[in-house]
Formats: structure tokens, sequence, C-alpha cells
């Protein structure tokens, strides 16, 4: 009974495989000029362009089917390197690397390293690089000349102010009023006429 279940599946798988188109069909059908859609493909060109580290493709795609023709693989572009300048590193503060990064997706292709500052290096006293004097080195002193005390100069008193005494002001005067003294007329009399 297995025999006879084994041989019914292997009619079955046969019949299948007649019946199914190979690849090189299914090819020719998506190449054709005819679309299975009915009437002719509808070509569009589709692409994804490619970047500096990854490729890109281009290809046909029939908007109808979707069937597909012409597939290509763009290469990846690289990178285009650019450098960016450091800084140089001083007696005292720490300085930068120069760095590389590409000009087209900005990736740093080689980090900036920090370069430690490079310390004082003294001669005579004095730092060759930036011309700090050394701290250690204590100057000698220095004898400082003295000048005599200044002698003392005769101070002649200022004259003294004599005080001035302003002149009299001259006051206006001004008349009294008049006043009016009443006149009483004297008794007429009478005089004889000859």
């Amino acid at each position: 009974m297995n025999s006879k279940r084994f041989l019914a599946l292997a009619l079955c798988l046969l019949l299948m495989a007649a019946l199914l188109p190979t690849g090189s069909q299914m090819a020719h059908a998506a190449t054709a000029d005819e679309c299975p859609s009915g009437g002719e493909h509808n070509w569009v060109v589709y692409e994804n362009p490619p970047t500096c580290t990854n490729p890109g493709m281009r290809e046909y795609q029939c908007t109808k089917c979707f069937a597909s023709r012409d597939t290509q693989i763009i290469p990846a572009l690289g990178h285009t390197p650019v450098t960016f300048p450091g800084q140089e590193a001083t007696c005292t503060e720490a300085g930068l690397s120069n760095g590389v990064k590409c000009s087209v997706c900005g990736e740093v292709l080689s980090a900036q390293q920090t370069i430690p500052a490079l310390g004082h290096s003294y001669q005579n006293g004095v730092c060759v690089r930036c011309g700090a004097k050394d701290p250690s080195i204590i100057p000698a002193p220095t004898a400082v000349p003295v000048t005599p005390a200044p002698t003392a100069v005769p101070v002649t008193p200022a004259p003294t102010a004599v005080p001035v005494t302003p002149a009299p002001t001259a006051v206006p005067v001004t008349p009294a009023p008049a006043t009016a003294v009443p006149v009483t007329p004297a008794p007429a009399t009478a005089v004889p006429v000859t």
C-alpha cells in the first residue's frame, strides 16, 4: 500500500512539473513585447543611485505586469577624501592632528588625534618656544641707589590780605510828602471909600 501512495505522489509531481513553465519560458514572457496583462509592456526606468559605500541599481519594469528587464548594478562611488586641518600644540595647550573626511557624505575617514601640550623648554631662564620666564629662577636682588633727602627750602609767608571795606552806597532820599496846611481866610474889613 505504501508503494501505491508513492507512485501516486510521483505521478502528481510529474504532471505539475509538465504544466508549469520553465525558467527560460518565464524570462521570455517577461521580455516579450506583449504584456501578459494585455497589450504591450509599459516600461519605466527605476533607478536607485549608488552612494559612497553602497552600489546602486537601474532596471526597466512594466507598470502593468511588473516584469523587469535590463537590470544593471551600478558600482559604489567610493569616498572622496579631503583633509581638514588640525591645530598645533603649544607649551601649555594640547593640539589636534589633521583629519580626513569624505567631501560627499561627510564620513570621517581618519579622525583627528589629540597632541599633548609640549611643555616649556627653558634655556638661560627663558622658554625657547614661547618666551615665558622660568619661574624656578629667582633673580638676584639689585642694589637700589639711595638718594639724599631734599634740603629744606625756607618758606616765605604769603602776604596777608587786607580786608577791603566797601564804599558806602548813596541812599536815595525821597522828599516827604507835602502836607496841606489849612488856610483860613482873614475876616474881611470894610474900607471906607472917599
